[in-house]
């Protein structure tokens, strides 16, 4: 049986070029490697996932948090996009909506995406894999988090060859590392926001958070600071989700943070894409 601490670092040069998208617009920018590791998955004996909430307040950073620790995420970790006609991703969801529709203990708002388009229109960015379903796969430089076939999560930069070839079950893409390797990824950004993040620990079980905040009264993280938590929270990999105003948090049949898609004060949820979900045992 395999370590379940083991992980293992993967680097290739990749000469293509790569689109990839902010929420607003999109550009161009050239891959110049696919770097990604690999954990195995937490296991244990239960028949549930293993599911740990907890919820504070941190008077170091002035912001409430949503933490949610997961012992037992493969048969249970799943990533959810909008659909379009031909089974692409495009279009929005609400998180709530669609954590609702499936029966998920814990969700939050996933991937950066396309914002300003029509609900027709492609809208992920990067790569989005749902219950083995490929329904992105655009070249990026941004990271991803997914679940294979065998129960490995890989996170960092894949290529779309990557993305077909690995045996994905679920996958979604990211905005950027905060801790790889135990290590916090520096980041001199100031801006401060709401933060949500996914990852790992050592022991491969899967951690979701989000800390909540107000854009444009400078409430919130930067992500130095979402960094160094995660790292003290335990998390071994982590990356950065979509944050502001995409930030929301579903738990226990309802939306327990406070979304603020108008980057103001007002609790707005954001209709967003990508959707990273952990089911019960009622799901099935």
């Amino acid at each position: 049986a395999k370590d379940p601490t083991h992980f293992t670092m993967f680097s290739a040069v990749v000469l293509s070029a790569a689109a990839v998208a902010t929420v607003t617009q999109v550009e161009k920018h050239a891959i110049q490697e696919a770097d990604y590791r690999v954990i195995k998955a937490a296991t244990w004996s239960y028949k549930d996932p293993g599911l740990d909430f907890s919820t504070g307040f941190s008077p170091k950073y002035n912001t409430s948090y949503f933490l949610s620790i997961v012992s037992n995420p493969a048969p249970y970790f799943h990533v959810y996009y909008p659909e379009l006609a031909d089974g692409t991703c495009g279009g929005y969801q609400k998180p709530s909506q669609r954590a609702r529709n499936e029966h998920c203990l814990f969700a939050t708002n996933g991937s950066p995406f396309v914002m300003g388009k029509n609900s027709t229109d492609k809208t992920c960015i990067g790569a989005a894999v749902s219950d083995g379903r490929v329904g992105a796969n655009d070249p990026t430089s941004y990271p991803a988090f997914g679940l294979t076939s065998k129960a490995e999560f890989v996170l960092g930069a894949l290529t779309p060859t990557d993305v077909h070839n690995m045996g994905f079950e679920q996958l979604l893409t990211g905005f950027g590392w905060l801790v790889k390797d135990g290590t916090v990824v520096g980041n001199s950004g100031k801006e401060i926001a709401p933060r949500t993040a996914i990852g790992v620990d050592q022991a491969g079980r899967l951690l979701l958070f989000e800390a909540d905040g107000i854009e444009r009264s400078d409430i919130g993280l930067t992500l130095q600071q979402t960094a160094e938590w995660l790292q003290s929270l335990g998390f071994y990999h982590a990356l950065n989700l979509d944050g502001g105003g995409s930030s929301t948090v579903w738990y226990n049949n309802t939306v327990v943070n406070h979304p603020t898609s108008t980057d103001t004060g007002a609790w707005v949820e954001r209709p967003v894409t990508t959707v990273p979900c952990v089911v019960g045992t009622d799901h099935y």
